[in-house]
């Protein structure tokens, strides 16, 4: 750490990068940008992968193929996502009922003779939201 005459080195062996320089996070994981990154490490004589939600190496078998977080946090991110969307769709308009009146057709029934005994409504099928490709580019995955 800066100015506590400790020289912080990154874990990833053969590599002499000095953290003490580098930015907070590197510091604290004890990593270099390089080895952060990186699809294969060797530390502690194991190859590794450096997580990037949980910042700490594991085994490359904890990993989906080139991905940089491991398949246990990836699967506790996608089930909040999902938890979160499907929250989020039931308090939209989207989510309601197919069947739904809109103003105009309200409008529209009151100039209907009153003594009539018809009764109608509207049935529209609405499509889930669409992400758009610029969302997707987005993503760092």
């Amino acid at each position: 750490e800066p100015g506590s005459g400790i020289w912080v080195r990154c874990q990833a062996e053969g590599c002499n990068a000095d953290l003490s320089q580098a930015k907070h996070y590197h510091r604290r994981h004890k990593v270099c940008e390089f080895h952060s990154k990186a699809s294969t490490v060797v530390t502690a004589g194991l190859t590794q992968r450096f997580c990037q939600q949980c910042s700490r190496f594991h085994v490359l078998t904890e990993f989906d193929n080139g991905k940089r977080s491991c398949r246990k946090r990836l699967a506790d991110h996608n089930r909040r996502r999902r938890k979160t969307t499907q929250q989020s769709n039931q308090g939209s308009p989207n989510s309601q009922p197919f069947e739904t009146t809109s103003p105009t057709d309200a409008a529209a029934r009151s100039t209907v003779d009153s003594t009539s005994q018809s009764s109608w409504s509207v049935t529209m099928a609405m499509s889930p939201p669409q992400m758009s490709l610029d969302r997707l580019n987005q993503r760092s995955y």
